[in-house]
Formats: structure tokens, C-alpha cells, sequence
């Protein structure tokens, strides 16, 4: 298109297109600049200390917070230190609480329910240094010596010396009262001199330390009835055969209280019980021989009572049950036979008393036992003493204790 063409389709005023005023004016425009951002300007002046003002307590709940964590802590640090503290003390104590008779009385068990020449003795070991390491020396060498005298009285029981053994054993808790072994044998030998109050308190402190001792706890029931205390003794019994009941001395015990209370069905039971256990045991086949025999099962009772005396052949109390049995039975030939073995074991006096009564009436009007009377009295004239005269010709059964003992 030639420039002629276009300047007919856009007639434009020459004059018009070079005048600033004019629409037209054709000037060419300035350059545009590159646009440079401005730092933002500064706040209102009544806007500026708002601002100022959040800055500073974020800066504040800051310092709280961090103050807070830092309490919190040093708090758990002190509580963790205090409880260590503590249980180091509390070690502390019981490592030396053995060691602190020198500051202390000597003490004494109270006593028994009937009066006693001197009650049991325990006095703490001394302790003179304040050094734990010391302690623990003194302490091994209390412990030493007390298992020293431990087993000096023990061989003053076997051979059969209860005082001395009795007095070891109390020098033995004088130096360490802490051996329940030396409390349980104290006991013991207090039963064998029949000193029932002190054998109580002696196997008190035992069971104090092993309360579920079955030994332990029968021998604690036996004091209990030697002292005619029966019914506690039986909830002692009863306590044993819960925690063990295959242990059969305290079932036998259990029948001898029931045949001090006159029930004869649960000493049935507890014998039998016994016996399935120990069928050669002769304190409980003479126990249950007694049974049958107040049943009116005399021959039944004779034959328990064979079997007691093939096991227990030098305990004279079978024979004095095995005659009064054959006498009600008629059989005074046994009769006779028995109590000539007895008096081998006791002596004349003895079986003359046991001879006089009820139940050999009908063999003393026998000639036979005419004949053995007049002999055994003529034997008992000979060798009685005052001391046997006023002896029980018929001991009694004894309780068992935890290592039975046959007469």
C-alpha cells in the first residue's frame, strides 16, 4: 500500500499532529523507569507502640515458659536426690542396727503365764566403732562365735545334758539373737524339761521369723497343750495341716486334743488319716487301739497293739495295754505274759498298780493270777521306793514333736 493510499483512509492535520495541546500530537513517550521497592514505610506514630508492645510479651511468655521447664525439672533433680537419700539412710540403719547393744539395756522376754526362776535372755551384741566396714567384721565375728556355742550345746543335747545345753544356747542368742535355728532348738529342749512357758516363748520368736514353718508351728502347738491350752493349740495344728497336709505329726497332735475333749469320731479320723501314712507308727496304733477298745472292739484293739509292739518293742505302756486287753478278753495266760515283759522294762511296783486295776479283776480270781500276784507283791515289797510309789505306773502319750522320740 503506497503512503498516498494511507493518507486518504487517515487524513491527519499536519499542524494538528505537531501541536503539544493537540490529541494528536505525536511526541514520543518518556522511557519507563525500572520499578526500585521502597523499604516499608515506618508505622503511624500512634500505631508504633502496639506493635512494640506484642514483641515484648511474646518475649516475656518465653522467658516464663522456659523458667517453668527449668523449675519443673530441678524440682524432679531435688525429689530424685531426696528419695536416694533416703534409701541410703534406711541401709544405713539396718546395716547398723545390730551393732547398737552398747547403747542399749539389755532386754528380757516377758514372762510366761506361770512363774519362772529367770526368763530367756537376749542382749544385743556390742558395737564400738562407728566405721561401716568394722561393723560388718564385728558382726561376722558375733555370728561365728554365736554357731560356735550353737553347736556345743548341740552336742550337750545328744548326749543328754539339757541344762548346759540350755545355757549355750542362751550365750549362743546373748551374742546374735537373730538364729532362728538356736531359738527353735531352745525350745525344743525346753519341752524335754517340761519348762512348757519357755518353750513357748522360745518357739514364739522362732516362728516370729518363719511363720510358715511346719515344725516349727507343731512345736509351738505342743507347748500350748502341755499347758492345757488346748483350743489355741488346735488352731496352731489346724494352721500346720493347711500349709502341709502330709505333715503327720501335727494330725496326730490333732487326735490327741480331740481325745482331750472327748471326741472320739474326729481322733478316729485324724488317726486314720495318720496311719495311712505311717501304718507302723506304735503311738498311733496305740491311740487307736484305745479307740477300738471303748468301742468294745477288744480283739481288734490287741491286734493294733501287736503291730505297735513289733515297731516299738522297749515302750512298756504297749505291754500295759496289750494285758488289760487280753484280761477282757479272757485270755489270762496272755495277760500274764504281758505284764511279766513290763516289769522287765519298769519295775514290780509299777505293774502291781497297774495289775489292781478294774480291768483284771476277773484274772486276779484266776489261780494263775492269784499266783502272780502273791509273787509280785513279794518282788514289789523288795525294791519300793517312795519316789516310785508316788510315780504314774501308766505314763500318758505324748504330743509329737517335729523329730519324734519313742520312750
Amino acid at each position: 500500500m503506497s503512503k498516498d493510499f494511507k493518507d486518504k483512509l487517515n487524513p491527519v492535520d499536519d499542524s494538528a499532529t505537531t501541536h503539544a495541546g493537540s490529541v494528536y500530537y505525536q511526541q514520543k513517550p518518556a522511557p519507563r523507569k525500572r520499578y526500585t521497592p521502597r523499604s516499608r514505610p515506618t508505622a503511624e506514630p500512634e500505631t508504633a507502640p502496639k506493635r512494640t508492645g506484642n514483641l515484648g510479651n511474646a518475649i516475656m511468655m518465653s522467658n516464663i515458659r522456659t523458667f517453668s521447664v527449668v523449675g519443673v525439672f530441678m524440682f524432679a533433680l531435688l525429689a530424685l536426690a531426696v528419695y536416694i537419700t533416703g534409701r541410703i539412710w534406711q541401709q544405713h540403719e539396718e546395716n547398723v542396727e545390730p551393732t547398737r547393744g552398747s547403747e542399749q539395756t539389755s532386754t528380757r522376754l516377758s514372762e510366761p503365764p506361770e512363774p519362772l526362776s529367770d526368763p530367756v535372755g537376749v542382749i544385743p551384741p556390742p558395737s564400738s566403732s562407728p566405721q561401716p566396714n568394722v561393723r560388718a567384721k564385728l558382726d561376722t565375728d558375733a555370728m561365728r562365735r554365736a554357731v560356735m556355742m550353737q553347736k556345743r550345746a548341740e552336742g550337750l543335747v545328744a548326749v543328754g545334758n539339757f541344762r548346759e545345753a540350755i545355757e549355750r544356747y542362751q550365750d549362743a542368742l546373748d551374742i546374735w539373737p537373730y538364729l532362728t535355728e538356736v531359738w527353735s532348738q531352745l525350745g525344743r529342749v525346753y519341752l524335754e524339761t517340761k519348762e512348757f512357758g519357755r518353750a513357748q516363748i522360745a518357739l514364739e520368736r522362732a516362728v516370729e521369723s518363719d511363720p510358715a514353718n511346719p515344725e516349727l508351728l507343731n512345736d509351738l502347738g505342743v507347748a500350748l497343750l502341755y499347758q492345757n491350752r488346748i483350743d489355741r493349740a488346735v488352731e496352731i495344728f489346724e494352721t500346720v495341716n493347711d500349709l502341709n497336709p502330709g505333715y503327720t505329726p501335727a494330725l496326730f497332735n490333732l487326735a490327741l486334743c480331740a481325745l482331750t475333749k472327748d471326741d472320739s469320731e474326729n481322733a478316729k479320723q485324724y488317726l486314720d488319716r495318720f496311719l495311712r501314712a505311717k501304718p507302723t507308727d506304735a503311738r498311733a496304733l496305740k491311740e487307736r487301739a484305745y479307740l477300738h477298745a471303748m468301742d468294745g472292739a477288744l480283739n481288734e484293739s490287741l491286734t493294733l497293739l501287736r503291730r505297735a509292739l513289733s515297731s516299738a518293742p522297749d515302750w512298756a505302756p504297749l505291754y500295759f495295754d496289750a494285758a488289760a486287753a487280753a484280761a477282757l478278753l479272757g485270755r489270762v495266760d496272755d495277760a500274764v505274759r504281758y505284764l511279766d515283759k513290763a516289769e522287765g522294762l519298769t519295775s514290780p511296783h509299777a505293774v502291781y498298780q497297774v495289775y489292781q486295776q478294774p480291768a483284771f479283776r476277773e484274772v486276779r480270781l484266776t489261780e494263775p493270777g492269784k499266783i502272780f500276784e502273791s509273787n509280785l507283791a513279794d518282788r514289789a515289797r523288795e525294791e519300793i521306793t517312795v519316789e516310785e510309789s508316788e510315780a504314774s505306773p501308766l505314763p500318758l502319750t505324748e504330743p509329737m514333736i517335729s523329730i519324734p522320740e519313742y520312750p
